[in-house]
């Protein structure tokens, strides 16, 4: 028998313009798109301070004028020019980071990476999934997506303290919006738009399906039977069920993610006062499931930052139809990340702040603060100076599970640099398998680098990257991307599954605290098949369950493991409202709610010279809303896919849609400035946090402040109404105020 091969690190890799894309178009090309079959890359791109969307493109236009092109290029170079003049007119920001999505044939891309004048100007760019070809714009010869069309300029603004209509955005999946919740009668809904972003393509969007009011009212009357909607025909008339594709179709199942959100954000039954006098128009948008799918978040800052900008778009267009002033907007996006700087100086946040900054009236975006608290995924710890001894450096085991079909993805965030550049390395990361050999040191610097392990020049099985971030918080970050530990009838080697162990050195002579590590959620998503199985941080010092009452330990010890500081990595931006979670009967934040203290360097909006008398620290989420009716009754009631159906969904997800309720009545009521002060305002404090080891009193650690887990307290979601029903089966439809479930 042949010796088998030793597997070998190696370090001679070419320069990368992002590690997450080297990844996906590169070391796992052969997994992730088998077939070859993308044909263009979609991106956001975030610019170098000072440049502007328009210098880029035409920078990019004359290169490409230069260069031999596909025929997809030149399509795409066509485009280029239409696309500078869509600069989101009305949209002011004050971040020095221009953003836009863009989708470049493979052609284009490559040029961007092998051109320093064009790769230099970019700060950050993250790539998104390729959607399935049905919905773009050209299907056959290429992918072509039309430019979402930007804001238009203001068209005037409500009197201060004049109750107006409050547009409500949901964005999310599995968005029955059918349901008779989201009707103001039998066949007229609410929702004004909705935007099936993997749909077959049709309407005014650049990819994907849109439905306006008019196309969703006359199906639901084409699809009346004995005087009710037959829902399963209206999903699959207006193609929001296609059983014609493969994908996960969340809408056909009785539960839905998206619908249940809906209903506690703006849910009402049809005679209630708002349906009645349309003050919670609703534009919904549905997330790509391969997206969805991904647990670990790549492609979501491309697709979320096109639904924000289209839910602002379409307020716009409602307010023109109901010739009003521009409207309000509340948007709840009840879904996030795990691994991430945690400063506020992620993409999508820098993204979403410049866009609540730059609306008059206001827009607020409602995010959940994490269900990840005990899931052991975040780990801190504090590198020792070096003094030329051996034996400083500091360990991180993570253990990755058998049958994992996903690929795994851990992040390490240095802290802020005090200057933007140090003289050589500062910090060095080796990698050692589970029974393999221990990598070469992968040194932080000032640039870009990577080392990969990988059997006799074939597969990659990891690989481990280090880049500079640099402004506005100078920080440096690793990342370890893993193949699957199994996949069915696979010829290639995977990754081995059990304990890898990661080791940090100090190579400077003064102490380096606060280097965070994250790993990216890997498991399934409501109602999806299991294809990833979650790794986690493992430690000797780390205690899961008191041994006495066998109840889950919620206060950190000298572990390097930590419950604190897990808060949703795309929620600790400057302008948006951070709900978590609490349990209603035991007046108690729920275990599993995460929390702060955000990353030291979080002040992405101070770096940036952000000077509004409205900024507010961030330290954790702003308040919290019911997730739990109680420790033995988990979740909270709301509706399912179809209409009349009750079903219960617990996690901060569902406390994000009530916080969005409460803050669009204070806006209808014409509450003017900051949404988080809002919220903040309307919250009581809870005192009663921490459960003690081994007993049933309540207490704070030493040294710990509240406001990290719990923000200003709780908001009591008093009431959603709906209908009696029996009162409504007498023939008298009588409304009651119920608690929030």
């Amino acid at each position: 028998m042949a010796e088998k091969a030793a597997l070998q690190w190696r370090d001679d890799l070419p320069v990368l313009i992002d590690a997450y894309i080297d990844w996906v178009r590169v070391a796992a090309k052969w997994l992730l798109d088998p077939k070859d079959e993308a044909i263009s890359v979609p991106v956001l791109v975030s610019l170098q301070p000072g440049k502007t969307e328009r210098e880029f493109l035409e920078l990019l236009s004359a290169k490409l004028g230069k260069t031999k092109l596909s025929k997809t290029a030149r399509d795409f170079l066509s485009e280029l020019g239409d696309r500078g003049k869509l600069n989101s007119e009305g949209l002011r920001t004050d971040l020095e980071y221009a953003q836009f999505t863009l989708v470049m044939p493979h052609d284009v891309f490559e040029l961007l990476q092998d051109d320093p004048s064009i790769a230099q100007s970019i700060h950050r760019i993250a790539i998104a999934h390729t959607l399935p070809r049905h919905a773009t714009h050209k299907d056959q010869r290429g992918e072509v997506r039309r430019p979402l069309r930007a804001t238009q300029h203001s068209i005037g603004t409500p009197e201060q303290g004049q109750e107006v209509p409050v547009v409500m955005g949901i964005i999310d999946e599995g968005i029955a919006f059918a349901n008779q919740r989201f009707r103001s009668g039998p066949n007229e809904s609410r929702v004004e738009y909705a935007w099936i972003q993997d749909g077959r393509f049709k309407g005014d969007v650049p990819y994907g399906r849109e439905l306006t009011k008019a196309d969703i009212d006359n199906s639901l009357r084409e699809c009346m039977s004995a005087g009710q909607v037959d829902e399963d025909l209206f999903y699959s008339a207006t193609g929001v069920v296609d059983f014609g594709q493969s994908a996960h179709k969340a809408t056909a199942r009785r539960v839905g993610h998206g619908t249940h959100v809906m209903d506690l954000a703006c849910g009402y039954d049809a005679t209630s006062p708002p349906a009645r006098d349309g003050k919670r128009p609703i534009v919904c948008v549905k997330l790509p499931t391969v997206t969805v799918a991904d647990t670990a978040g790549l492609g979501l800052e491309y697709y979320v930052l096109d639904g924000v900008d289209y839910i602002l778009r379409k307020a716009q267009d409602i307010a023109r139809q109901r010739r009003c002033g521009e409207l309000p907007v509340v948007i709840n996006f009840s879904s996030g990340i795990l691994a991430g700087p945690r400063d506020g100086s992620h993409p999508i946040e820098l993204a979403i702040d410049a866009r609540i900054d730059g609306r008059n009236p206001p827009a607020d975006v409602v995010l959940p603060s994490g269900n990840s608290r005990l899931s052991r995924l975040h780990a801190k710890i504090a590198l020792p100076p070096s003094d030329g001894k051996t034996g400083r450096e500091k360990k991180l085991q993570f253990r990755v599970l058998p049958d994992d079909r996903t690929c795994s993805y851990l992040e390490i965030w240095l802290p802020a640099l005090p200057e933007p550049s140090p003289d050589g390395g500062w910090v060095a990361l080796t990698l050692e398998p589970p029974g393999g050999q221990r990598s070469l040191p992968l040194v932080a610097g000032a640039g870009k680098r990577a080392i990969e392990w990988a059997p006799n020049d074939d597969v990659v099985l990891c690989k481990v990257y280090y880049e500079f971030i640099g402004p506005p918080t100078n920080r440096g970050r690793y990342m370890i991307a893993l193949l699957p530990s199994a996949l069915h009838e696979s010829a290639r080697q995977l990754a081995p599954f059990g304990t890898w162990t990661i080791g940090l050195e100090n190579l400077t002579d003064k102490e380096i605290g606060d280097v965070e590590a994250s790993i990216q959620w890997d498991d399934r998503p409501l109602g999806y098949p299991q294809n990833g199985r979650q790794s986690y941080f493992i430690d000797d010092r780390y205690q899961r369950f008191d041994e006495i009452s066998g109840r889950a330990v919620e206060v950190d010890n000298n572990s390097p493991i930590k419950r604190d500081g897990s808060i949703n990595a795309i929620a600790t931006g400057s302008r948006t409202i951070v709900a978590g979670g609490y349990l209603h009967k035991e007046n108690r934040a729920v275990e599993y709610s995460s929390g702060g203290p955000v990353s030291p360097t979080s002040g992405a909006a101070k770096a940036i010279n952000r000077e509004q008398s409205d900024t507010l620290e961030r330290t954790g989420p702003d308040v919290l809303a019911r997730s739990d009716e109680s420790s033995v009754s988990q979740g909270i009631l709301a509706a399912g896919t179809r209409s009349g159906s009750v079903v219960v969904m617990n996690g901060t997800s569902v406390a994000a849609p009530q916080i969005a309720r409460q803050l669009a009545n204070a806006r209808e009521r014409g509450k003017a400035g900051s949404g988080r002060k809002i919220v903040q305002g309307l919250a009581k404090p809870l005192v009663t946090l921490y459960r003690a080891a081994g007993n049933n009193q309540d207490h704070a650690p030493p040294g710990r402040t509240l406001r990290e887990r719990v923000g200003s307290g709780l908001v009591d979601t008093l009431v959603i109404e709906r209908l009696d029903p029996q009162a409504a089966a007498e023939g008298a439809p009588a409304l009651v105020r119920r608690p929030t479930k």
